[in-house]
């Protein structure tokens, strides 16, 4: 794939309690030698370029030292993804971000190729009134691994949060659904699969399909780590 010429920047998710892993911070666990988060981290800045503004919500760590994200915290701690999304977006805005493109990632996800992320980049660019988002070869919608007009990601934030302001507990899944609902114009989302990234960023198949799994048990980490 040759090189979009688009800017954007980076949320990395990466806050939850890990109450599948037994209580540990998931994100930071290690899968080929690196921190599932610093590979995120690292996948987005290699798709956006060295100058894009990424924004960690999780704890600040040695892992992510020198990968150049900023680390930030939603508020309350372990409120959920959409809280955690709300406090990048913050962050970005005051960094002085003006990027029209956010990625939005888990920082589960060991594997993501920035051909996949620039892929979903460009086709969020082309339209913007349009979030694109990856389908795993299983057929998921994978919430977290999308590509959003920073404008859109604000107006469903807002319209999450209602009238009370609150978006603590809320799902990502809760976030889409507010696409249909936004005024005067509701959003339209585009879903990828596995076969159409690999069209659009040149990769296998194979290798988009193992950039879009997320580890989400001890059992997956294990079978992770065995890889070869």
């Amino acid at each position: 794939m040759e090189a979009f010429e688009v800017t954007g920047a980076a949320i990395v998710l990466a806050g939850g309690r890990g109450s599948r892993m037994g209580g540990v911070d998931k994100p930071t666990l290690e899968v080929e030698e690196r921190s599932m988060r610093a590979s995120a981290l690292l996948a987005a800045r290699s798709a956006l370029g060295e100058g894009a503004p990424l924004v960690l919500v999780g704890e600040r760590g040695a892992d992510v030292q020198g990968v150049g994200a900023v680390c930030v915290r939603e508020d309350p701690p372990f409120s959920g993804p959409v809280a955690g999304l709300a406090r990048g977006l913050a962050e970005l805005e005051r960094l002085g971000s003006t990027d029209e493109v956010v990625l939005v990632l888990g920082g589960d996800m060991p594997w993501l190729e920035p051909r996949v992320l620039g892929a979903l980049v460009y086709e969020c660019a082309e339209a913007p009134r349009k979030v694109a988002g990856a389908v795993d070869a299983g057929g998921r919608r994978q919430f977290l691994c999308a590509a959003w007009p920073r404008a859109v990601l604000a107006r469903a934030l807002s319209h999450v949060a209602g009238e009370g302001g609150s978006l603590v507990g809320a799902s990502a899944k809760s976030l889409y659904r507010a696409l249909g609902e936004l005024t005067p114009e509701p959003v339209q989302s585009a879903w990828l699969d596995v076969g159409t990234l690999a069209g659009a960023s040149g990769l296998a198949p194979e290798l988009v399909a193992r950039s879009l799994s997320d580890i989400d048990s001890p059992e997956q980490l294990e079978q992770a780590r065995s890889r070869r």
